[in-house]
């Protein structure tokens, strides 16, 4: 484990936690964080996640802007992945230019 870029809590299921980490994509905790498990990320193509949000009203959809920043292969398949059964399967839903050194990160994207 790296960096973790960001942790949400599901506004309806106050155990419910996602973290998009850097090279390990998406964690998910149903204990309010006491264990984390990656789910099977089935669909999600690259390994970094960098930045993650919860429906409102359902825990189980997820969208994560998802990159390759440490690794630049296949920067054609970065965007912004959306998940409906809580990480286990992912869809691309918007492409997403996502660059990333030591000093700055910048997204770019016509969704």
């Amino acid at each position: 484990m790296q960096l973790p870029y960001c942790t949400i809590r599901s506004p309806s299921h106050p155990d419910r936690l996602y973290w998009a980490q850097d090279c390990g994509q998406l964690w998910r905790s149903d204990d309010g964080g006491q264990s984390w498990r990656r789910p099977a990320c089935d669909g999600l193509y690259v390994i970094g996640g960098i930045s993650v949000q919860c429906d409102p009203r359902n825990p189980d959809i997820v969208v994560l802007l998802a990159g390759n920043m440490w690794f630049h292969t296949d920067l054609n398949l970065q965007g912004i992945y959306r998940s409906e059964d809580g990480g286990e399967k992912w869809q691309r839903v918007c492409p997403v230019d996502y660059v990333m050194d030591h000093n700055s990160a910048a997204a770019n994207s016509e969704c």
